[in-house]
C-alpha cells in the first residue's frame, strides 16, 4: 500500500477519520498540437479541466467532446491561475 493509503488504514482501525483530500484543480493555456493532446490525456484521466487558448476554436471544441461540467473555458490567462 502506498503511504496515504497506509496513513488511511492506521487511521481507521484507531476510530479516526480522515479528511478527503479535495478534487485538485487542473489549468491549461494553449491548445495547439502538443496542447491539444496534453489537454486531451488530462480529460481522458477523468480530471476537470480550465482551458484558454488565443483563438476559441480549439477550446470550443474541447468543449463539446467532453462537456462543460468538465471543461472551462477562461476569458483570459489569468483566469486560467485563478
Amino acid at each position: 500500500l502506498s503511504l496515504p493509503r497506509r496513513l488511511a488504514a492506521a487511521s481507521a482501525r484507531r476510530g479516526l477519520a480522515m479528511a478527503a483530500a479535495p478534487e485538485p484543480s487542473v489549468g491549461f493555456a494553449g491548445l495547439g498540437i502538443m496542447g491539444q493532446g496534453m489537454a486531451r490525456r488530462i480529460l481522458g484521466a477523468g480530471h476537470s479541466l480550465t482551458v484558454w487558448n488565443r483563438s476559441p476554436g480549439p477550446a470550443e471544441a474541447l468543449v463539446e467532446e467532453f462537456g462543460a461540467e468538465r471543461v472551462a473555458v477562461a476569458g483570459s490567462p489569468a483566469e486560467v491561475v485563478r
